[in-house]
């Protein structure tokens, strides 16, 4: 089995290997020249497929991310280590129209949410199908219901007044149509970035309650910590037992072996398996 890398962090990004329907990765926010390093470094470990490449000589990988302009200089080509290619969430453009639609019960807001109801539908039926099963089936359905959509946008936003809430959710989808609708042109790429949304989310709530870690150092500890306890979970081991069986083996264990309490599922740990808890 492969072992999942552990990146240090705490934001949304998702990076999807053709191996799955997706995969999540969570990063910590760092310079963009460090991520694109670190976005090497995990292509070269997971060997992407050349079906995952815009260039076979580059390691390049779809990186699934809301609208932080953090990520943006990831996704222009600097001649280092190449771009990311953009995918976007199409969770973060219903939010638009689903705010708008709780504040004023707007129609267009209404239409738009029954519109995008549809290719969710079709990620509905096409959960349990293969890579190549999955994508005919958006061919077939998801790329027409795109079409008409966009269409619809379009058409709408000609007929809608600047500057208003409405006219800012037709935008945000309509300045990021490409990277939205890039998912259904493939059968592995996912329609939102919800699984990494979902993993963070005690994080992002806590952060609330926590407020400040107490220094730069303190954050990046925090960070380290956590990306052990995800690691682990990734990996089929409870966090708990897993962090339990560590601290215990650890004042004894030798310094040449220590990248062996790693979090990786492996014969021997069975002791930390995942009882379902979560």
């Amino acid at each position: 089995a492969r072992r999942a890398k552990p990146i240090c962090g705490l934001t949304a990004a998702t990076i999807c290997n053709p191996d799955r329907a997706s995969s999540s990765l969570t990063i910590k926010p760092v310079a963009a020249a460090a991520m694109r390093a670190s976005f090497s470094a995990i292509g070269e470990a997971i060997s992407w497929s050349t079906t995952n490449c815009s260039c076979i000589c580059c390691i390049h990988a779809f990186l699934g991310a809301h609208d932080y302009a953090g990520y943006k200089a990831l996704f222009t080509d600097t001649g280092d280590a190449g771009a990311c290619i953009e995918l976007g969430c199409f969770a973060h453009a219903r939010r638009k129209f689903f705010d708008l639609h709780q504040a004023n019960h707007s129609p267009i807001a209404l239409e738009a949410l029954n519109r995008i109801a549809e290719l969710y539908a079709v990620e509905a039926e096409a959960k349990t199908l293969t890579i190549a099963e999955r994508q005919a089936l958006r061919a077939e359905k998801s790329l027409p219901a795109l079409a008409s959509l966009h269409a619809w946008l379009m058409a709408t936003r000609a007929k809608t007044a600047p500057g208003g809430a409405t006219a800012k959710a037709l935008d945000y989808s309509l300045k990021r149509w490409p990277a939205l609708c890039r998912y259904a042109e493939t059968g592995h790429l996912p329609i939102d970035n919800n699984p990494t949304e979902n993993c963070i989310r005690p994080i992002a709530i806590g952060k609330k309650n926590w407020l400040f870690v107490g220094s730069e150092r303190a954050g990046d500890r925090a960070a380290a910590i956590q990306t052990l306890l995800g690691t682990a979970k990734l990996n089929g081991l409870n966090p708990t037992e897993w962090l339990k069986d560590t601290l215990e083996k650890l004042p004894t264990w030798p310094n040449s072996r220590i990248d062996e309490l790693l979090p990786f599922a492996t014969a021997n740990s069975e002791t930390v398996k995942d009882q379902n808890v979560f």
